[in-house]
């Protein structure tokens, strides 16, 4: 069974006109009258009584369009899902970061994730290290951007960059 057939079938059960119908779905009356005759072979009884240009459900086509109609709009949702499952991330990050690093690349990286995803809500609070690592292994933060700390048991630790301490020598 195609689903083209039963979309046909449903405009056409709505309409109940061929030529109406027929350009609804875009194709011409024979090729609307073909796809309606096809799918009643399939099911096996006749949908519609055709009376000259006037065209009536049967009791069998009046039993079917309710079970046609559910599974056209149940496969229009699964497909709405599918294109849709990767374009929309939503929700609310929340972030802990020390002052060195809330000045330096974190409003860029913020702005640039917010430019694409623009449903996510993002939460910043500037905090001493001990302090995010605590809120991060309590569940009250999602993120941490912080320096390395000594007990990484838990976390997972990416260093974004490394920097090198430098002593002056004394002239």
């Amino acid at each position: 069974m195609e689903l083209r057939h039963l979309r046909s079938f449903t405009y056409l059960a709505e309409i109940l006109h061929f030529t109406r119908a027929a350009e609804r779905v875009h194709v011409t009356q024979s090729t609307l009258s073909h796809q309606i005759k096809q799918l009643e072979d399939e099911v096996g009884c006749p949908l519609f009584d055709r009376c000259g240009k006037k065209v009536v459900l049967t009791e069998e086509g009046e039993f079917f369009l309710a079970y046609a109609t559910r599974a056209l709009r149940e496969i229009d949702q699964g497909l709405s899902v599918l294109k849709h499952s990767g374009d929309e991330i939503s929700g609310l990050v929340r972030i802990g970061t020390t002052h060195t690093f809330n000045l330096s690349f974190l409003p860029q990286c913020i702005g640039a994730f917010i430019a694409d995803y623009p449903t996510v809500h993002i939460s910043v609070i500037e905090d001493s290290a001990n302090s995010i690592e605590a809120q991060l292994r309590s569940g009250t933060l999602d993120i941490g951007i912080t320096y390395q700390p000594i007990d990484t048991a838990g976390l997972h630790f990416e260093a974004l960059y490394d920097e090198q301490m430098v002593r002056r020598s004394q002239l």
